[in-house]
């Protein structure tokens, strides 16, 4: 099992990068939004089965994830 000792749960610096602006911007913008996210994620040190999950949260976490979250999954609310 992948173990991380990356701090990147709310209020980390992980967690304000993607949940806004250039961060935001790299993901809120891709044709498939969560997708990306999630691959950014784990190219950022997040383990691969902690990474589905965290995107769902960040995208939550702001009104335009929220949105796209929406947008993209519009059966999971």
């Amino acid at each position: 099992m992948a173990v991380s000792g990356l701090q990147f749960g709310r209020g980390s610096a992980l967690w304000r990068y993607w949940t806004t602006g250039l961060g935001q911007a790299k993901w809120l913008t891709s044709p498939e939004p969560w997708t990306t996210l999630r691959a950014l994620l784990v190219k950022a040190g997040v383990p691969v089965l902690q990474a589905p999950g965290l995107a769902t949260e960040v995208m939550r976490a702001t009104p335009e994830g929220r949105a796209a979250f929406k947008l993209h999954h519009p059966n999971k609310g």
